[in-house]
């Protein structure tokens, strides 16, 4: 019998038929999501040509010169769709489906993805109840960076859905005799996220290796290091290697696109925190939001203020010093934040930019490190929730102790009350370009 704890401290029993049933729901609900966006319509989503005809583009993928496109191209890093999404739309295709339920359900598979490897990080953290840990998982796969970019750029988000797959396994690793199989299953699941785009997959790595940087020094993180790097070198080769061939004869493309100055101008920590840090949300095409469910998240009065409401919950979760891994929680926020925001403005910001449009320019595009502080803030979104009944009670109880019984106070089940409904509104608030 699977337990849910609750934040008093008691554990009350729940079958594990029934909490597997609402995961099963939640999961369902988040493929309705999927499917409920202009049904019976194909969407320019990364490439169209590999929802159109992806037999042909994954051969063309196959090899570095394409004359299909204009007058024949050196391709850009399009062996990356050789796994997973190319052969997810091939054999799609094969199975006779329409392109648009391919379509949906790739872009099913990356919410669903994303919502389970989020639940079970923070159950393998002893974070939170099982009900705000299935909160923070929601928020996670329907996260402004999510709702962004899937209808037209969905692979950038399936390095964020995978990424808490790729750190389970280390987290999960308790004793000596799990460390090899800990490291290879993460390093399968690296293997999973593609190379589509390099830079993005790289960010995957991130939390990894903080992780494996605030444990606890000694022979079995040793071997542990190992194990992941050997596994991790060899999810890197199928892709590395051919980037490598292409960086030898690639016309420069990155001294051609988007600069620093643009990547970087809306990267402010409250927005990096917000998760509005891709910079294609806030540009308009042709008067019209590029991305309209991002154009909203990031300029909407009322969705700054929800998605504001949600990164301050997950603060305050962090906050608290009964917090689980708090340490390695708080190294992956404050450099994934450092990291974007720099380049934004102070002192320091010039120097950023001229790097990242130098020496650094494959990682110009900032956002891509979004996964560094989402995965803590919906963890400590969990620990908020969870600990929230026990602090309200404490702290406004003690204030209605010394306070007039005339002044008329509500009592703290009142102001729980209170809390729920502004939480509930804020969370609904910020998946609603998915309703």
């Amino acid at each position: 019998m699977r337990l849910q704890a609750h934040p008093q401290g008691s554990d009350v029993p729940v079958p594990s038929r029934v909490l597997r049933m609402r995961e099963l729901a939640a999961a369902v609900g988040l493929t309705a999501v999927a499917f409920a966006q202009s049904p019976g319509k194909l969407v320019a989503d990364t490439k169209l040509d590999l929802v159109v005809a992806p037999g042909e583009f994954l051969h063309r993928a196959l090899l570095a010169w394409d004359p299909h496109v204009g007058f024949g191209q050196l391709q850009n890093q399009a062996y990356g769709y050789l796994f997973p999404m190319g052969p997810f739309f091939w054999l799609g295709q094969l199975a006779g489906l329409p392109g648009w339920v391919v379509q949906r359900s790739w872009w099913a598979l990356l919410l669903v993805v994303a919502f389970t490897g989020m639940l079970g990080l923070t159950a393998a953290l002893g974070v939170g109840t099982w009900n705000t840990r299935m909160v923070a998982a929601l928020a996670f796969s329907l996260s402004p960076r999510v709702l962004s970019t899937i209808g037209p750029l969905s692979v950038e988000s399936w390095p964020l859905a995978l990424a808490p797959w790729v750190l389970l396994p280390l987290v999960r690793c308790r004793e000596p005799s799990q460390v090899r199989r800990a490291a290879l299953a993460s390093a399968v699941a690296f293997a999973c996220v593609g190379a589509v785009n390099a830079a993005a997959t790289v960010a995957v790595l991130a939390p990894p290796i903080l992780w494996l940087l605030t444990r606890e020094s000694g022979p079995t993180r040793r071997r542990l290091v190992r194990w992941w790097a050997a596994g991790v070198a060899l999810a890197l080769a199928w892709w590395l290697l051919p980037l490598l061939v292409l960086g030898g004869y690639a016309y420069p493309f990155l001294d051609y696109i988007e600069s620093a100055r643009i990547t970087t101008s809306v990267t402010s920590v409250l927005n990096v925190l917000r998760g509005t840090s891709d910079w294609v949300a806030w540009s308009p095409s042709l008067g019209e939001p590029s991305w309209p469910a991002g154009w909203w998240l990031a300029s909407s009065v009322l969705a700054v203020l929800a998605t504001s409401a949600v990164a301050g919950l997950g603060l305050a979760g962090l906050a608290s010093r009964s917090l689980h891994e708090r340490r390695f929680l708080l190294w992956s926020l404050l450099l994934g934040t450092l990291l974007m925001a720099v380049g934004h403005a102070g002192p320091a910001a010039p120097a950023a930019r001229d790097l990242l449009d130098g020496p650094l320019a494959v990682l110009r595009n900032v956002h891509k490190l979004d996964l560094m502080v989402r995965i803590p803030l919906m963890v400590g979104l969990a620990h908020a929730l969870a600990v929230a009944p026990v602090w309200v009670r404490r702290r406004w109880g003690a204030v209605v102790a010394k306070v007039p019984p005339g002044w008329g106070l509500p009592g703290a089940d009142a102001v729980l009350r209170v809390g729920v409904i502004v939480t509930s509104a804020a969370l609904v608030v910020t998946v609603a370009p998915a309703l």
